[in-house]
């Protein structure tokens, strides 16, 4: 008897598990660093950072603005992870950049809390990147 409740129990559990992951964001959803600026982006989750840069992406997906020469492997919005966490990884080396460059923690500090829209620095080092290739 102590074996089919611990069995019904772990079946439950299961069960619960399943059904919140139904219901769990998309990995592009819930980003909160579109409008942020290079200090919040540095102290960001990775999972906040990439969901950050999907959001921008699919959001110019939809809108035809993703150039298909550069996103030929594009076919859905689930095609993007890549490309977001691409586009992370160059903003995280931009402000890296700012941050190597600064004569001081706190010059770096200032040049960061002034830096807008990270991801658009990122976009466009990702952009110089791909035109090396």
């Amino acid at each position: 008897m102590k074996m089919k409740k611990i069995a019904l129990g772990a079946t439950l559990v299961c069960l619960l598990c399943t059904s919140l992951l139904a219901f769990a964001d998309e990995w592009y959803e819930g980003g909160t660093l579109e409008n942020a600026n290079g200090n919040e982006w540095r102290e960001a989750s990775e999972e906040n950072k990439v969901a950050s840069a999907g959001g921008l992406l699919k959001e110019m997906y939809e809108q035809g603005y993703l150039d298909p020469r550069v996103f030929p492997d594009v076919n859905s919005v689930d095609d993007l992870r890549p490309h977001a966490e691409s586009l992370s990884m160059y903003t995280d080396e931009v402000i890296n950049h700012v941050v190597e460059g600064a004569e001081s923690p706190a010059q770096a500090e200032r040049l960061l809390r002034y830096m807008l829209g990270p991801l658009t620095y990122g976009a466009a080092r990702m952009g110089e990147a791909a035109s090396e290739e």
